[in-house]
């Protein structure tokens, strides 16, 4: 009987190497791993299987069935691995855990597998055989690598092999090119090069062990004739003499003599140079063939090691001088290693126990020295990005012995018969392990790694299976498990009395792992033992406060509760200057690019940091209380006495852990001592570039701020230090010591926070400095500071940052890097406050300016409406930050960022998890304005009536608030959703928004309030005001004096826009000041208002960054077969593929096919660009395209989302006769449009055709019989069936009133503007995009019900509906109903006059502007009846089909991809609230772009009327409102408002009617809705900053529906004529 499975078909895979008999010899003709088919069941367990990897003529040959298995063998050949485990051979060699090799044969006789290595210390690479149960796959292969099997590669190589440069390798960078590996640096062969270009130029991929420029191991791409097999004479090599040499001034070198290479030239010509340090001096020479032999190098003695070291650094210094530091690196590369050691240094990277410090770890572990790393991601401000996987090793407390012996001997003394608590468990839940061995009853574990759940997991099946997990625990750790549950907890059963346990009283103890956060996690109450571990190098690292200050707050711990460890402090103190060995210098050159310097103002993370460096004991700067409960806010005022003379030059910290009584850990005086190493680093901040020299028993003060409260957690430190004073210590001063004449100040703010010289003065002969705190730094409660200097003395002012994630950006940029910054100055003996900027330095005659006081700083005020109305503004205090901790923490405040829609009276706060909340009138909004980060309190009913009673009062021109609120809500169909949301105030101004505010700048007494504003608090006699072009942000206040310095020679400021910066706005001010920022240009000017609309809706349309330009495919990207192939792509390049788009697109989203089947059906395909397999997840590419949100589409501009080399070239799927990979969604549809199967699939796709909509309509119209035509054919049917179908479902067919525009090819003005002209294939295209997206959004949303990205659309409000109604109403339509979309399209279908299509497009545009707005959600955030599309009359829906132009396209490609099999959901969309954050930012974005669309739409339409004149045009009545008529004109799709005169027409606009008062002309007359009416319509020149349209009501037209006359007035303007149809 054949085995299970083995049946003819099945595929099966080689076991073993399989051999023919050739005379008297073997011959492998199949490898093992190969792939086969069985063909036939032969006798005797006998299959003949077709392997098509054989090097026989045919591919068919009889095995057993012990040679082949239905599942591929793990490992195979040519196969990259790592040692699992520390191997020592009988040779007595030994292979360290992590070693790598490539997989080269399979010995079954012994179980074996042969693998090439080229292991730490070897000269070169060899083979050995290893067990397959030792051997795991290789970690942090480059991207589509591909195994390079046994063949032999270009230049005989084979994968494995050690190589060495013949030459130095250039690689292109930000900066350009950069040297990233030295000629004679070490590598290993990997394989063939990744890309077919390399491959064609049959380059190898060869694994550097470290470059240049960054220090770190790179793959590159290398000509096999660029490598050699051994080591080259490289600079600082130890070389013999073979022959005497004779130099041109006779000097003779003797055969014998050993020398150091400083400089080798081997540029492949005859004047090679040599330059060889021989003890004496310097020479240079051509070499005389095999003069000279490389010395064999191993571990030096301490004496000749530290003069080997000396060597090198005079090298290294010489290079330094030279201007060639980094090729410090290839020299130190190439020598360091082999005389410590440690051979070539091939391959220390990739030892697993030295990941936290790659490569130096090697050497600062075997020399026991000082390694400083700078904390580049850091920032000195607690943990920050980076932290938990830069810094902290979870592994540690497994293996750092340090770390486990004090926590294992703290826990045996308290754990028996206690409940535990194991906060962060770990890979392995060992702290949690550790309590149960000593007794405790029961454990419950949280961590939120699901990388750690999954090793814990693994280690419990092993252990129920009676097995070891010594790969992750040592034998002492391990539990006898009786039981293992798995699910979204796993349950653990630990048979009692295994480990020698007491307290358990005979009953199993129990271990439960909870998958969360432990802030998340419904844990019960009642622990009487809690146990953690989350700390990193800082003590408020790892979150460890605001975690331990939870579980205190939710009463989870028993009154008799022990916490271990109990408490834990980060100590600082003040350092020398560092004092390092040769080897220390050395192995910092070898890890910061070549270069030996200790920058000032960096962050370092140290080893073995010298306690002889401290100048003081080390004091406090933070402490964490875990047993009562941390305090998340700390100031300490810490001083330190120096306890020696030294020179002042930065700061050291270092964790320090209180166990229990008898148990601690303090990481220095751990890397203090010879036979210990923590895995804890400690920190190391360099202050100044020129240390201070300090006495003994000086004074340094130091403030420190810890602040706990956030994720990451932020430090600041401000340092003081002055002379000792000896005379109160009764110390005698050293007569030799200089004394310090001024103290100097040391200033580290917060994260984000800068400190800049705002204000000088000379005044009495003293340099005034004022030093002004940023806006984050003074919500803080930071004052400013002012300083004064001698005149003889010279201040210096050193702003830095530390640890930027990115290159510093100005003060407005939105991504400001994590930066500290510092002030190093002077201080002299006297100090003065200055309130206000100074004016330039004066000489002593000169007549000092005299300005108006300031308003102070505001005091506290009651939160309520009748408090602030005692202010003359009228404004509420904001609230301290004593006060808000409280209230955040209860509930009673939420923190959300504010949109303002319209209006600066009318605001929307997001709050995750809570919604959405409104915020209406001035002092509701309390002074925040668009884009601020508030915190609000939801109003009560109360509360509520007094805010609205305040707007109705407070009036600003014609209008109140409350009345400008209405309007908003009354034209915004968003808007008038909100009414039914709840209403908040702004309590606190988190952090102000730096966005930039576009308008025009006015003298105060050019408008029309002017006495009144003039009158404001706050308000300056050189005052100018900014008017923003957008109402959604206030009048800013600007210094006349900086404005004018900042625009030198404008003359006339109205005619300008320009931009600004909202600084500060005092509660008694009624208007904000701002800063001037910068001038845009000449108001009305194309580009200039193209930049302030770009700006007025936060569209960025920056160059897109270096950054982000590297993560692009090269221009010349090709779709191979290689990549079909490795990305499992299907090939549609034989189907018939085209685009239909508008005329002159690029950007091509999507194509069609169609294909008639045998059975009668279609197989429809839309192919979509295949964005995402460009854009990686978290790359700054995504970062940048997730932030821009969508491409915008103005008039004349396009801002891309991504850059164009793949908008319109490599994704845009384009009929240029390339391939271009697609994500495809296939239907298999009958002839009446049915869907009868759908599969996804990702493709490769060459389009036969682009074509407009226009040229598809005359193709389609004409019937064309080749395959595009027939193609369109049958798309065309099924369009219509899918359209008639939708209809009757209930969709709807809505009018947006599209304009476009021509442009003058010179200057980009409009020349005529017409409406969009549509034709059905634009209805073909619509349907068939829908039908996407609706069929991916079923999928996704079956897969990830909670996580989805999905689009829905709300049903219209009823009150908004109901003002439409009213309005058909007064023009006589009845029966328009709407209680579903059916009933609503059938209305609409039922109103249409045949005779007056405007009329028609005019109901369906206004029944839009009604509907809800379309939002993108998450699944899990919204009930399933909520997810429906009002408007198509969808279930489900989303975007799939435009990934170029919109990044939710993007998002949902990676729900399908994942959902179809082809990659893992990213991380990132596995949180529903990282979902919920990005489809806010989406809606946010997209409203924007669409606004920005308008708005430029509207001052292109200016601009036309601009050039045309004022023209006479019939329109028709929208709406009547207070000021006169809302017109619509169809000829040039304008809409505006044109104002009667009072005297002549009565207006009733609750019965949208206007009639003519007697005794006028117009007497007689009504005006209705929809009634026509004759305008004049022209560009409004008087008021550039608004850029709007004039329009002015002229009559009715001649003729109306009775037969009767109307009076047509006389046109004012003589160059308005009114049309010819109304002439007659």
């Amino acid at each position: 009987m054949p085995a299970e499975g083995l049946v003819v078909g099945a595929v099966v895979y080689a076991l073993e190497n399989l051999t023919v008999s050739e005379g008297n010899c073997s011959k492998v003709v199949v490898r093992w791993g190969a792939k086969g088919e069985i063909l036939e069941l032969l006798k005797d367990a006998q299959y003949l299987v077709n392997f098509p990897e054989t090097v026989l003529v045919s591919p068919h040959l009889a095995v057993s069935e012990d040679q082949i298995a239905l599942e591929p063998p793990e490992f195979r050949q040519g196969q990259w691995v790592q040692l699992a485990r520390e191997i020592q051979f009988r040779s007595k060699r030994v292979m360290r855990d992590g070693q790598p090799g490539v997989v080269r044969d399979l010995r079954v006789d012994v179980e074996s597998v042969v693998l090439r290595l080229a292991p730490v210390g070897a000269v070169d690479s060899f083979d050995l055989s290893v067990s397959p149960s030792d051997l795991k796959p290789m970690q942090g292969l480059p991207a589509n690598y591909v195994n390079a099997g046994a063949c032999l590669l270009h230049g005989g190589f084979v994968p494995g092999d050690m190589v060495f440069a013949l030459k130095d390798i250039v690689v292109q960078t930000e900066s350009g090119t950069s040297v990233a590996v030295g000629c004679g640096d070490v590598g290993m062969v990997f394989g063939d090069a990744i890309s077919a270009e390399a491959r064609q130029k049959g380059e190898l991929l060869i694994r550097f062990e470290a470059r240049q420029d960054l220090g770190n191991p790179v793959y590159l791409n290398v000509n096999p004739k660029s490598l050699s097999r051994s080591p080259l004479l490289g600079a600082g090599r130890h070389v013999e003499l073979t022959k005497p040499l004779r130099f041109a001034d006779g000097t003779v070198m003797e055969s014998g003599t050993v020398g150091v290479v400083v400089q080798s030239i081997n540029d492949g010509y005859d004047a090679d140079i040599i330059q060889v340090l021989d003890g004496t001096k310097e020479r240079s020479f051509q070499p005389v063939a095999d003069a000279f032999v490389m010395v064999k190098e191993s571990k030096l003695g301490k004496a000749e090691l530290e003069a080997r070291l000396q060597e090198l650094e005079t090298l290294a210094k010489m290079n330094d001088d030279a201007g060639k530091t980094r090729r410090n690196v290839s020299m130190l590369d190439q020598n360091l290693w082999a005389i410590c050691g440690f051979g070539s240094g091939l391959n220390i990277s990739f030892l697993t126990h030295q990941s936290k410090w790659p490569r130096l770890g090697s050497l600062s572990a075997d020399s026991r020295c000082l390694t400083l790393k700078p904390a580049s991601r850091e920032g000195f401000d607690g943990t920050l990005g980076g932290e938990s996987t830069v810094c902290f090793d979870h592994q540690a407390l497994v293996t750092d012995e340090t770390r486990v012996a004090p926590y294992a001997a703290a826990i045996r003394g308290v754990a028996a018969g206690r409940k535990v608590l194991d906060i962060g468990t770990g890979p392995v839940c060992f702290l949690a392990r550790l309590c149960l061995r000593a007794g405790a009853s029961e454990a419950d574990a949280a961590e939120s790694s699901d990388a750690s759940v999954q090793r814990a997991v693994e280690c419990f099946r092993a252990e129920a299976k009676g097995h070891t997990s010594e790969r992750f625990l040592p034998d002492w750790a391990m539990l006898k498990v009786a039981s293992l549950e798995e699910g979204e907890e796993v349950h653990v059963t630990v048979e009692n009395g295994t480990h020698g346990t007491n307290g358990t009283n005979g009953t199993a103890q129990k271990l439960r792992l909870l998958r969360g956060l432990s802030t998340e996690l419904p844990l019960p109450k009642g622990y009487n033992m809690l146990v953690h571990e989350i700390m990193g190098d800082m003590a408020g690292n790892e979150d460890a406060a605001l975690v331990l200050h939870d579980i205190h707050e939710r009463g989870l711990l028993a009154p008799d509760c022990v916490v271990v460890p109990r408490s834990s402090s980060t100590l600082l103190a003040p350092t020398d200057v560092l004092k390092r060995s040769t080897m220390e210098t050395l192995i910092h050159r070898l890890g910061h690019c070549g270069d030996a310097t200790i920058t000032p103002r960096t962050r370092y993370s140290a080893r073995r940091f010298p306690p002889s460096a401290l100048l003081a004991k080390p004091q406090a700067l933070e402490f964490l209380d875990f047993q009562k409960g941390p305090e998340l806010f700390q100031q300490r005022n810490l001083e330190f006495r120096t306890s020696r003379e030294g020179f002042l030059d930065g700061v050291h910290m270092h964790l320090h852990v209180d166990l229990d009584d008898s148990n601690c850990i303090d990481v220095l005086d751990a890397h203090s001592k010879p036979d210990e190493d923590s895995s804890w680093n400690t920190l190391y901040l360099r202050l100044l570039a020129e240390p201070v020299h300090l006495s003994a028993h000086s004074r340094v003060l130091c403030r420190c701020t810890a602040d706990l409260r956030q994720r990451p957690a932020r430090y600041s430190l401000a340092l003081l230090v002055g002379e000792a004073r000896l005379d109160q210590l009764g110390c005698q001063k050293d007569p030799k010591s200089p004394e310090i004449q001024d103290e100097v100040l040391i200033c580290c703010t917060q994260e984000g926070a800068e400190v800049e010289l705002s204000d000088f003065e000379w005044r009495e002969g003293m340099l005034l400095i004022l030093l002004t705190a940023s806006q984050a730094l003074k919500q803080s409660n930071v004052p400013d500071v002012c300083i004064g200097v001698e005149r003889h003395k010279t201040p210096t002012l050193h702003p830095f940052t530390v640890g930027a994630h990115g290159s510093s950006s100005s003060s407005s940029s939105r991504h400001r890097p994590a930066c500290v910054a510092a002030c190093l100055v002077a201080l002299g003996r006297s100090t003065c406050r200055l309130r206000r900027r100074a004016v330039e330095a004066p000489t002593k005659s000169a007549p000092r300016r005299r300005r108006r006081r300031v308003a102070p700083r505001e005091e506290p005020a009651e939160p309520e409406v009748k408090a602030a109305e005692k202010s003359k503004s009228g404004f509420p205090s904001h609230l301290r930050a004593g006060q808000l901790t409280a209230g955040l923490k209860s509930g009673q405040f939420l923190i959300g960022r504010l949109r303002c829609p319209k209006t600066i009276y009318l605001g929307l706060v997001f709050v995750p998890d809570c919604g959405e909340f409104v915020v209406k009138g001035s002092k509701a909004m309390n002074r925040a304005v668009d884009g601020d980060l508030v915190v609000i309190e939801r109003l009560t009913d109360l509360q509520e009536k007094q805010y609205d009673k305040s707007a109705a009062t407070m009036r600003h021109g014609k209008v109140s608030e409350a009345e400008e609120v209405a309007q908003v809500l009354r034209d915004s169909t968003q808007a008038e959703s909100n009414q039914e949301k709840p209403n908040a105030r702004v309590v606190a101004i988190r952090q102000r928004s730096q966005r930039e505010i576009g308008g025009c700048i006015y003298d105060i007494s050019d408008l029309q309030d002017a006495e009144e504003i003039q009158k404001y608090e706050g308000v300056e006699e050189d005052d100018v005001i900014l008017v923003p072009a957008n109402k959604r942000f206030p009048h800013l206040l600007l210094n006349r004096s900086e404005v004018q310095r900042q625009m030198s020679g404008v003359k006339n400021l109205k005619d300008k826009r320009v931009t600004a910066v909202l600084t500060n706005w005092q509660q008694s001010w009624q208007l904000p000041r701002g800063r001037f920022h910068r001038l845009v240009g000449n108001a009305g000017e194309l580009e200039t208002e193209t930049e302030i609309i770009l700006n007025e809706y936060d569209v960025k349309d920056e160059p897109f960054s270096k950054e982000v330009l590297n993560c692009l495919p090269p221009a010349d990207f090709q779709v191979t077969d290689e990549l079909i192939k490795e990305q499992k792509r299907k090939d549609f390049r034989d189907l018939c593929v085209f685009s239909i788009d508008p005329p002159g697109c690029e950007d091509v989203d999507d194509a069609l096919s169609c294909v008639k089947l045998k059975n009668g059906n279609f197989s429809v395909g839309v192919h979509i660009a295949d964005v995402t397999n460009f854009v990686k997840p978290g790359s700054p590419l995504d970062r940048e395209a997730a932030e821009r949100a969508t491409s915008v589409y103005l008039v004349n501009r396009r801002v891309d989302m991504l850059p164009r080399l793949l908008t319109t070239d490599i994704c845009s799927l384009r009929c240029d006769g390339k391939d271009r990979v697609c994500f495809s969604a296939i239907f298999e549809m009958s002839p009446d449009a049915k869907v009868l199967k759908t599969f996804f699939t990702k493709g490769v796709i060459r389009s036969r055709a682009a074509l407009s909509y226009k040229e598809a309509q005359e193709r389609l119209d004409a019937k064309t019989d080749d395959e595009i035509g027939q193609a369109l054919q049958h798309l065309a049917a099924l369009a219509r069936q899918l359209r008639e179908r939708r209809f009757q479902d209930g969709a709807i067919e809505l009018e947006s009133g599209e304009l476009k525009f021509e442009l003058d090819t010179n200057t980009q003005l409009p020349t005529n503007v017409f409406q969009y002209e549509t034709h059905f294939t634009n209805n073909l295209i619509e349907e068939f995009m829908l039908l996407a997206n609706r069929q991916v959004a079923q999928e996704i949303s079956s897969v990830w019900s909670k996580l989805s990205l999905l689009r829905r659309h709300p049903p219209p409000k009823e009150n908004f509906m109901s003002s439409l109604v009213e309005l058909l109403e007064a023009s006589g339509v009845k029966d328009f109903t709407y209680g579903n979309n059916k009933e609503l399209q059938d209305s609409l279908n039922k109103v249409e006059k045949a005779d007056d299509p405007f009329f028609n497009r005019l109901v369906r545009i206004m029944t839009t502007r009604c509907m809800e707005e379309a939002l993108y959600f998450c699944t899990g955030q919204e009930q399933r009846k909520d997810w429906k599309h009002f408007g198509l009359a969808m279930d489900q829906y989303t975007h799939f089909t435009s990934p170029i132009r919109r990044y939710a396209d993007c998002v949902v490609h990676r729900f399908l991809s994942a959902a179809q099999g082809f990659e893992a959901l990213p991380r990132v969309l596995r949180e529903d609230k990282e979902i919920v954050d990005c489809c806010a930012h989406l809606n946010y974005k997209n409203k924007n772009a669409r606004d920005a669309d308008r708005a430029s739409v509207e001052f292109h339409l200016y601009q036309f009327f601009q050039q045309r004149g004022a023209v006479v045009s019939e329109g028709v009545v929208m709406r009547v409102v207070r000021e006169g008529i809302s017109v619509a004109v169809e000829e040039f799709g304008a809409e505006g408002i044109a104002e009667l005169e009072e005297k002549s027409w009565g207006v009733l606009p609750e019965k949208q009617l206007l009639y003519g008062r007697p005794r006028t002309k117009f007497q007689g007359f009504q005006i209705n809705v929809f009634d026509r009416v004759v305008v004049k319509i022209e560009a409004d020149k008087d008021d550039l900053t608004k850029r709007r349209l004039k329009f002015t009501f002229l009559g009715m037209p001649s003729h109306l529906p009775d037969g009767s006359q109307a009076p047509m007035p006389e046109v004012a303007d003589k160059e308005a004529q009114p049309p010819e149809s109304s002439q007659s």
